[in-house]
């Protein structure tokens, strides 16, 4: 009797470590899970932007004449991602970055020109579940984006992600390769030893800015 019931016992706690397992990859996988915006929705959301435009505001959206909206087309969809400080403070070497990397409820669909280059966008979050087109125009970040991709050819890929760490005013375009998550720096940063338009692999990056997370005190430079 003894040894059915070691028996049970092991077979239990096998079942229960292969649910934890299960579990566990199943949270790693939607942790970053990436979304996209229906062509219905980002078609009706361009109509809507067009009602807007006008004469007197178009170079409020970026265009460069309000007859420009029609020739444009729907880009690359950026999901925006971030990291936080205190994730910054705690990170280690050889720590996985994924596992730092908070989706954010928000997509920014770029509309591009023949050549592929942005131009103006809409962006959408998502409100009770739902995706609504919340912002028109060129953010500070597609506008990032669009300064670099005259530089480069993967800024447009499909594995590319907006990636910010609002506390320390950063923000790198995230490329998915086979060696692990890079990213490109938009913004040249001298004391980080960040320059725009390199790669950095995203662990190296996460390093350089610990030191500084730990000394940020919230309060403007």
């Amino acid at each position: 009797m003894k040894k059915i019931r070691l028996i049970k016992i092991i077979v239990t706690a096998a079942f229960v470590a292969a649910l934890v397992l299960i579990f566990s990859q199943d949270q790693a996988q939607t942790r970053n899970q990436v979304e996209t915006i229906s062509r219905d929705q980002v078609s009706k959301a361009i109509q809507a932007l067009s009602a807007m435009v006008t004469d007197q505001n178009f170079q409020t959206f970026g265009l460069t004449s309000k007859d420009q909206l029609r020739s444009l087309k729907a880009g690359k969809q950026y999901n925006k991602f971030m990291i936080g400080l205190d994730d910054i403070k705690k990170y280690t070497a050889g720590q996985d970055v994924q596992a730092i990397v908070k989706p954010l409820a928000a997509i920014e669909v770029p509309l591009v020109d023949q050549s592929g280059k942005i131009q103006t966008a809409i962006e959408f979050v998502k409100n009770k579940d739902k995706w609504e087109a919340s912002g028109f125009g060129l953010s500070s970040d597609l506008a990032a984006v669009r300064n670099e991709q005259a530089n480069r050819a993967d800024t447009s890929r499909s594995s590319v992600s907006l990636i910010r760490i609002p506390a320390l005013r950063t923000r790198f375009i995230g490329v998915s390769s086979s060696t692990g998550l890079n990213f490109i720096v938009l913004e040249n940063n001298e004391s980080l030893g960040f320059r725009q338009g390199a790669t950095i692999a995203a662990k190296d990056a996460i390093l350089k800015l610990v030191n500084v997370a730990k000394l940020y005190n919230g309060l403007p430079d």
